[in-house]
């Protein structure tokens, strides 16, 4: 292990079993065996105890062995949040395989991408997916293994997942396990529809995990519930790896949170920005929900200060707003007994060290707005299968950001604006070039351009401008929409979309974005 991990102040339970020899497929060993008939994960429908995960895990491993399954495939997930999503992961962690997270919420054009660029050679998919969704994603790839969750049919041609939680006496998952290899990896974004996959590896999961463990001090007495689409990924491992009780969110509705939190007193809580917003909103949280909470997370993009005060006058607790990356995970956070200086990403969290630099790489004093540098154990090993975006953004194990920062004299840093040009739509990354192709592929239009503003949560509200090169008296802009959506994720569909007769140029004969914001704003 990195040489940070041996200089954190561990808590007493680290000091219980040997860190430095700890790999993910042992997730579950120690608590096996202190506490192995209590409930380790939880969601409303079902509850499995320690000992339970582990059987089935061991048994889903070893019948992923008798698919062929070899250490370095790349097996991804089309599912929602369930519980036995996470025996698969820990399957996968037993057996040396790649998980693939793939979002519930993608569409055509990124299953597409997701599943090339990956070159999954095994597929977990539920069956109560969209049927066309379903249908298409398991066109793309026809030599791709699949593992159909909660299929009907019982027909032998078809592999259920049920059926691979059966154990008999002729198998075995007796792995040799390397902390340098890949583990996971996750499609975070396409800058100008180049897709990257983050791949981290067993060593900097765990040194994620450790990390979390060090600045929210979680232990087997918290019961931890996490509602999001990709974090619950980790957050969920975290629990577990801590031995705590994880309570699965299947959605974000208002009631199945509300009934989670009634029935199971969770310690520590997560949620979307947006999310939180809606339960304010509607008047479904109050004080006495949130008694048994210690600690509130949030995080994606600038936390707004409306949905702060109301949610600390509602709960009176404070949020704790992450700043992270996929690349990174989490670097900066505020923890309680920090001063809270609202809008900034607060402090540098244990086992980061970060850098600010100006264009010539060279390191600037608090105050300057330069690039944001991070070095970690944390930090991914590659993009899968992109040594060009990987040496680009990979300089002597510092990770380049290309989000301009600032740090002020107490130590706290100040986000300013990305580099890359960015937006943050209901918690997930948006690109404007994606949907500038996608409106571009549409028939007859010629020019596309794609802005933003921000609404009263500090969400990218996003605009399109298009322009088509022939009469366009018949085009409705729901019909443009529509078509979106068959090709990319709902949350990346514009709210409005203006047909132009022409586009501003600038002076560099670009579309000037910044004209056509402005005076979308002055009509509105």
């Amino acid at each position: 292990m990195s040489n940070w991990i041996n200089n954190l102040n561990k808590t007493d339970t680290y000091n219980k079993i040997n860190m430095d020899n700890f790999h993910m497929s042992k997730i579950l060993d120690y608590w096996l065996k202190n506490k192995k008939n209590k409930e380790a994960l939880t969601s409303l429908e079902k509850s499995y105890t320690w000992e339970q995960l582990e059987e089935m895990s061991n048994n889903l491993a070893a019948n992923y062995i008798k698919l062929w399954i070899k250490p370095g495939d790349r097996f991804a997930s089309l599912m929602p949040n369930c519980p036995e999503l996470f025996i698969h992961y820990i399957a996968c962690f037993k057996i040396n395989i790649i998980s693939v997270l793939l979002n519930i919420r993608y569409k055509k054009r990124e299953l597409y991408q997701a599943v090339n660029v990956s070159n999954a050679n095994f597929l977990l998919i539920d069956y109560n997916l969209d049927e066309n969704l379903k249908n298409y994603i398991l066109s793309i790839n026809k030599k791709m293994n699949v593992v159909r969750y909660n299929h009907p049919n019982k027909d032998i041609n078809i592999i259920e997942y049920w059926d691979l939680l059966k154990w008999d006496n002729n198998m075995s998952i007796n792995q040799k396990y390397d902390d340098k290899s890949p583990c996971w990896i996750y499609f975070t974004s396409w800058s100008t529809w180049n897709p990257k996959w983050v791949t981290h590896s067993n060593e900097s999961l765990y040194s994620i995990l450790l990390s979390m463990n060090t600045w929210l001090n979680i232990s087997p007495d918290d019961i931890i519930l996490p509602v999001t689409h990709f974090s619950t990924y980790l957050t969920t491992l975290a629990g577990l790896f801590n031995w705590s009780k994880v309570l699965v969110a299947q959605n974000h509705s208002r009631n199945e949170i509300i009934s989670l939190m009634t029935k199971y007193k969770p310690t520590i809580f997560g949620m979307l920005p947006a999310w939180l917003f809606d339960l304010i909103n509607a008047g479904w949280i109050s004080i006495d929900d949130f008694k048994s909470v210690r600690a509130c997370l949030t995080w994606w993009d600038k936390l707004s200060k409306k949905l702060n005060d109301e949610f600390k006058s509602k709960t009176w607790l404070e949020l704790l707003e992450w700043y992270w990356m996929t690349e990174v995970w989490i670097s900066h956070n505020n923890p309680v007994e920090w001063l809270n200086k609202f809008w900034s990403i607060w402090k540098v969290l244990p086992g980061y060290e970060c850098s600010i630099r100006d264009e010539y790489n060279k390191e600037v004093i608090a105050g300057e707005v330069w690039e944001l540098w991070i070095k970690s154990s944390s930090n991914m090993i590659w993009y899968w299968n992109n040594k060009n975006a990987t040496n680009e953004a990979i300089k002597d194990w510092w990770f380049k950001t290309w989000d301009l920062m600032m740090v002020d004299s107490d130590w706290y840093y100040w986000f300013k604006w990305r580099k890359k040009n960015i937006l943050i739509n209901k918690g997930s990354n948006v690109y404007p070039d994606e949907i500038e192709e996608a409106l571009l592929t549409f028939p007859n239009i010629e020019n596309a351009s794609v802005v933003s503003y921000k609404d009263n949560i500090y969400w990218d509200i996003i605009v399109a401008f298009v322009k088509f090169n022939s009469e366009t008296d018949t085009i409705k802009t729901e019909y443009i929409k529509n078509y979106l959506r068959e090709n990319i994720a709902e949350f990346k569909v514009p709210k409005e979309i203006i047909i132009l007769d022409s586009m501003p140029i600038t002076s560099a004969w670009k579309i000037d974005k910044i004209k056509l914001l402005n005076d979308f704003l002055e009509k509105k």
